[in-house]
């Protein structure tokens, strides 16, 4: 994955079925995504992932982050931007 995503960002989790295993046993468990750029002169973001369960309901979340970056002196705060999230699973039946 290159450093700028240009406006997508596409975040591949390998044997997701296992980090679900790992995050549903340890709440502490958090997966993080690489940073990224949203332009060659963007935000730096990067997305966090975990599972709550409250209740004996199981909640995926998904999480942007701002993440400290090269073009924050010249960059416009705070940070307004449209940001849309979109699941996707690979599993076939």
């Amino acid at each position: 994955m290159g450093r700028y995503c240009n406006g997508n960002f596409v975040w591949r989790i390998p044997s997701f079925s296992d980090v679900h295993e790992q995050m549903r046993h340890s709440h502490s468990f958090v997966l993080y995504s690489s940073g990224f750029y949203t332009s060659p002169f963007g935000y730096k973001l990067c997305l966090r992932c975990n599972v709550t369960i409250d209740k004996g309901e199981e909640y995926l979340g998904l999480f942007i982050h701002i993440m400290r970056g090269e073009n924050d002196d010249v960059l416009k705060w705070p940070l307004q931007a449209r940001i849309d999230e979109f699941f996707s699973s690979s599993i076939t039946a």
